[in-house]
Order: C-alpha cells, then sequence, then structure tokens
C-alpha cells in the first residue's frame, strides 16, 4: 500500500496586531483563513509530495529465536546501519543512521555498542522477518535483542 503524503505551507504576514503565523496543512483543503488583523501578504509554496511504502504490521511474519552472537557492526554511528549476526548467519538491523521509526531496543547491555563484549555468547531475538530472510527491530518498541 502506498501513501502519497502532501504538505502545503501557507506564511501570512498579518498587521494589526503585529504579529506572523505560519500555517502547516497536511492533506487538507485550506479553509478561509478568518481573523481580526488585516492581511497584507500570503505566500504559496508548491506542495513536497513524499512516497513513502507502509506495511500494515497486520501482515508483518515476527519470530523469536536464540543465537550465539557472532558480528556487532556499529556502522550507524557513521549514518550507517548498526546490526548484529548470529553464527548462523541470522543478520537483525537494530538501527539506522536519522532514522525516526518506532524501534525496539537491546536488553542486557547499556546500549548498542556495548554488544561486542558479549561475542559468542547467547542471544535472544525478537523481531520482524523481512522478504529478504533479515531481521529488523523498527516497526515495534517490543522487538529487541537481549543478552545473557
Amino acid at each position: 500500500m502506498k501513501i502519497w503524503l502532501s504538505v502545503l505551507v501557507l506564511s501570512m504576514v498579518l498587521v494589526g496586531c503585529g504579529k506572523s503565523e505560519e500555517v502547516v496543512v497536511q492533506n487538507e483543503i485550506i479553509p478561509e483563513v478568518e481573523t481580526e488583523a488585516l492581511v497584507v501578504g500570503k505566500r504559496m509554496m508548491e506542495p513536497e509530495v513524499i512516497e513513502e511504502e507502509v506495511i500494515d504490521p497486520i501482515d508483518w511474519e515476527i519470530e523469536s529465536f536464540v543465537g550465539i552472537l557472532s558480528e556487532v557492526n556499529t556502522g550507524c554511528f557513521a549514518d550507517g546501519e548498526c546490526y548484529i549476526k548470529t553464527e548462523d548467519g541470522k543478520h537483525v538491523t537494530a538501527i539506522m543512521g536519522w532514522s525516526r521509526e518506532t524501534v525496539g531496543s537491546v536488553k542486557g547491555a547499556d546500549g548498542f555498542g556495548d554488544l561486542e563484549a558479549f561475542t559468542g555468547k547467547s542471544v535472544t531475538v525478537y523481531a520482524r522477518k523481512l522478504d529478504d530472510n533479515t531481521y529488523t527491530l523498527y516497526g515495534d518498541e517490543n522487538f529487541y535483542i537481549d543478552v545473557e
């Protein structure tokens, strides 16, 4: 399913009350603006269209598994992907650079960077399985990587 988002920004300079206002309207028709102040000027910017694929959580394949931690990649600290791998080759994305999506957590360690100390030890993962047979903590704050 694809969702189209439009953002229309209307900037107005108002005289009479001595203030400026900026109104952001998303996916709506701008209603006629009524104010006691006199509208001196308006500037309308082109709508910004963002295409984003959204997968319904009902269609997610969720898995929980236990494995031996074999690799910890901290590439997200340089605006990339942070992930772990288990000895059986399972790849679990934990953090993606500057992403603002909902994401799960790391348990049993102070943070993702501290997982390296647990290499060779047991790890429990609760995550969403993706089409390419990798896993991700993105999409639900209840997903986790737990080291013991």
